[in-house]
């Protein structure tokens, strides 16, 4: 029997290994989460065990229970879910919102959004115009040192995002939910270290209408932020985050976007 192997990654600054022997699903791990691997360990923090058995798949994530599944796909998204959620919970003055995130001359892009806007299908094409790579679903800022955190785990882009980049056909692995792009086929050292955040753009996908990108004002990209807001576990009975003073050095637009290369170069044209 092969010996167990080890991916330790760093993620919103903790240490994660992931434990498990070679096979497909450790490979579907690697791809999701192999652009975090760090050789700054640090003291480990959590494990995430990976186990093959006659009846399919068992992992456990820290200190969790077991989930048990006949389907690759199914046990990746528990881990997906858990591991966020068991992150978000560890790291302290944490304020979060559904986002992608990119980097662009040392400083953070946000585009808020809930699932399936095309947060995802942007960031990839803000990447391949020469941004660098932070997140494609969750701006996680750290009050205290008023940065924005890398998550940066493999992109899943729905079936019909995938379309948009047929230079990377080769690349995209099939899951149930879509299409996961490993991190590295958009380039080397395309991941950012933790930058503040210097804009946000709001996208909006629409088919009949031209790519465009305006100015608006902070107040109401604000007031959308607040929207796409989520609440941590322990803070219910938090204030929500002052999404104004967030915003008062950053600048704010909205984006309608139809082609994401199109949309990706306005975007780096309005913050050149």
């Amino acid at each position: 029997m092969s010996e167990p192997s080890f991916l330790t990654c760093k993620l919103l600054g903790i240490t994660v290994r992931f434990v498990g022997r070679p096979g497909e699903l450790l490979e579907r791990l690697q791809a999701r989460y192999g652009a975090a691997v760090s050789d700054d360990v640090g003291v480990l923090s959590m494990d995430v065990l990976v186990v093959r058995d006659e009846d399919g798949w068992c992992v456990r994530v820290g200190e969790g229970p077991t989930f048990s599944s006949r389907h690759g796909d199914e046990v990746m998204q528990h881990v997906d879910d858990v591991l966020l959620k068991d992150l978000l919970a560890r790291v302290p003055k944490l304020d979060c919102i559904h986002a992608g995130v990119v980097a662009h001359q040392g400083l953070a892009v946000a585009l808020p959004g809930l699932a399936r806007t095309g947060k995802s299908v942007l960031v990839a094409a803000l990447v391949q115009a020469g941004m660098r790579y932070l997140s494609d679903e969750i701006l996680a800022h750290h009050r205290e040192e008023q940065v924005i955190g890398a998550f940066p785990r493999g992109l899943s882009l729905p079936e019909e995002g995938v379309n948009h980049f047929p230079d990377l056909a080769e690349a995209f692995i099939p899951l149930n939910y879509g299409r996961l792009l490993p991190v590295h086929a958009l380039g080397p050292d395309v991941v950012s270290g933790p930058v503040p955040l210097g804009a946000v753009v709001i996208p909006t996908w629409e088919p009949a209408r031209p790519d465009e990108i305006r100015p608006i004002p902070r107040a109401q990209a604000a007031a959308f932020m607040a929207e796409t807001h989520i609440v941590l576990p322990g803070d219910q009975d938090v204030s929500p985050p002052d999404f104004q003073s967030l915003l008062a050095t950053p600048r704010t637009f909205e984006l309608t976007w139809r082609d994401p290369h199109t949309a990706a170069a306005l975007v780096r044209d309005a913050l050149s």
